[in-house]
């Protein structure tokens, strides 16, 4: 019986030995493991900036901002400048970036800005944005598309300057861009000068949703007066409802109101209604109007009289 029993311990002494070697050796890959991974959490905040140089460098991007925060999945950078300094494109007080991790490559899933202001101007060519157009791919021949992220938008600001004046627009909202966004937006343009016709002021306050990447926007448009030649129009107001499709290149809809009254020609409409259908492209946009008034005054008339 002691013999055997010798024998047992015996051949269990060197299957010990090796445990312990290969337990060592796992100790080492995971102490190695461990002390990288902290040396990258460590060097993390330098690591992102310098990851960001490089991509607003590769765009020849002029843009300062600080790195507030690198997590493994969300990323925020605060005082974001874009452009000259004493004149920005584009500035937001926060920006917070949280990247989606697939199966190939890491994705941007969803951004959060707050007190984003935007400065921009559209012409016969187009929109221009400044900084922010060089994030878009000039050479792309493909329609445009909403980019698929989660999007919220808290104290958006911008001011574009179009042929027909100046627009402030105030927006907020959040959701999926390519369906599920929701939020509102508020528009003013003062002194607005467009085909032959002017008005002191133009508000608009609307809805805003994208359902299956084409967006959607309802709501009152308001304008407390309008001239076209000797034509003027009082106290307008009109609800609309407008939808584009994915490339925001078609737009059709409805706008229904009217005015308290409109007089040119001598002649004077009692509270005008229009309903307006419309259908087609900004270039090449056509509808059909109903129209209805509750009086007719003719000034040679009411002399006559």
């Amino acid at each position: 019986m002691n013999g055997a029993g010798a024998e047992i311990e015996m051949e269990s002494q060197p299957l010990s030995a090796r445990t312990r070697a290969r337990r060592r050796a796992t100790l080492f890959i995971a102490l190695s493991l461990a002390l990288a991974l902290a040396l990258l959490w460590w060097q993390r905040m330098g690591i992102a900036d310098h990851f960001v140089q490089q991509e607003l460098a590769a765009r020849q991007v002029r843009a300062s901002y600080q790195v507030s925060q690198i997590a493994f999945r969300t990323q925020r950078i605060e005082n974001l400048v874009l452009g000259d300094p004493a004149r920005p494109d584009l500035t937001a007080r926060s920006v917070e970036v949280d990247i989606d991790y697939g199966a190939f490559m890491p994705r941007v899933g969803a951004v959060r800005a707050r007190g984003v202001r935007l400065f921009g101007r559209i012409d016969d060519k187009g929109v221009h944005l400044g900084e922010v157009d060089k994030f878009r791919d000039p050479t792309s021949t493909e329609p445009f598309n909403l980019p698929d992220i989660h999007l919220t938008l808290d104290d958006a600001r911008a001011r574009i300057d179009t042929p027909a004046g100046p627009v402030g627009l105030a927006i907020r909202g959040q959701g999926a861009l390519r369906d599920g966004f929701a939020g509102t937006a508020a528009a003013l343009m003062r002194n607005v000068d467009v085909a032959g016709c002017r008005t002191p002021a133009a508000s608009a306050y609307v809805d805003l949703r994208i359902d299956k990447g084409a967006p959607r926007i309802s709501g009152p448009l308001r304008s407390q007066a309008v001239q076209c030649g000797d034509m003027a129009a009082a106290a307008l107001a009109f609800q609309a409802d407008v939808k584009l499709d994915k490339a925001l290149a078609h737009l059709s809809g409805r706008l229904n109101g009217g005015a308290v009254a409109v007089r040119g020609a001598g002649a004077t409409l009692a509270t005008p209604r229009a309903d307006v259908r419309f259908d087609g492209t900004v270039r090449a946009l056509k509808g059909q109007a109903a129209l209805r008034f509750a009086g007719l005054r003719h000034d040679a008339a009411q002399v006559a009289a």
